[in-house]
Parts: C-alpha cells; sequence; structure tokens
C-alpha cells in the first residue's frame, strides 16, 4: 500500500509539455490558433500521439479523429477515462483543455514510471472538435460517447 505523499508529478517535464503544446498554433497576439482540423491543431496531435506512445500506452484514433491512449489493469473492469482536448478557439489560451490533456498524461507516466498497476484500465482521451470551430463539428464528442 502507497503512503499518502509518495507520489509526485513531473513538474518540469509538464512545464516542458505545457510549453511545447502551447506552440502549435501560436499567433502574433500572443494566443492560439489551433481549432479543429487546422494544420496546427494536426500538428499538435501528431506531437501528443508520439508522447502517448513513449509513455507505454496502447494508442488508438477513433472514427470520431478523438485520440485514445490505453493502460492495462489487474482486473478485467471498465476503464476509468480521463482527459480533455487539445483544440482552441480562435486566439485561445495554452490552458483550456490542454492542462488536462496533459495532466492526465503526466499521472500515467507517474504511474508507469513508479510501478503502478491499477484495479481498473486507466484510458487517456483528447475529444477532437470539443471547441466551436469553422466545421460546426462539436457534436462529435458527444456522438461518440453517447455510442460507448
Amino acid at each position: 500500500m502507497l503512503q499518502k505523499g509518495k507520489l509526485s508529478i513531473n513538474l518540469a517535464r509538464l512545464k516542458t509539455d505545457i510549453e511545447e503544446l502551447g506552440e502549435f498554433g501560436r499567433n502574433d497576439k500572443g494566443g492560439l490558433d489551433r481549432t479543429t482540423f487546422t494544420s496546427s491543431e494536426l500538428a499538435a496531435r501528431e506531437w501528443l500521439k508520439s508522447r502517448l506512445c513513449h509513455s507505454n500506452l496502447v494508442v488508438k484514433v477513433d472514427e470520431a479523429a478523438n485520440i485514445w491512449g490505453k493502460r492495462k489493469g489487474a482486473k478485467d473492469l471498465p476503464s476509468i477515462v480521463f482527459g480533455s482536448h487539445i483544440d482552441t478557439v480562435p486566439n485561445g489560451g495554452k490552458y483550456d483543455g490542454a492542462l488536462g490533456v496533459l495532466m492526465a498524461l503526466e499521472v500515467l507516466r507517474v504511474l508507469e514510471e513508479n510501478g503502478i498497476v491499477t484495479r481498473h484500465p486507466l484510458e487517456f482521451v483528447s475529444f477532437s472538435a470539443e471547441e466551436p470551430n469553422p466545421l460546426d463539428c462539436l457534436h462529435l464528442v458527444a456522438g461518440r460517447l453517447a455510442a460507448n
């Protein structure tokens, strides 16, 4: 059994991830233009998938273009899912959505690095088209979740 306070995130790594992801779509006003399926959002997705693959997760992209990373659990139980999104509104900030994605990734990394096996499988998700976008495809997130 773990004692309280024995695990912690790697804050330097998290800060680096925030800064690196925050470069995709940076505009001249200091904000981010990373709306769904633009070149900057697609590049950010590739960056994120590479981080997931290097974190010993089983990575897949579903029919709605949501990015998933699964970590096995000790039991055959339903997955616990956490994450958020990396797309932004025009001139958006680097923390909205992205922080939820990067924190989920960091938790999974820390568990892996410390050899901790959870009872339930854990699944990372980065939803596509979570923010309003020119393609008007916000329904992808809700539709995919409802299907599961």
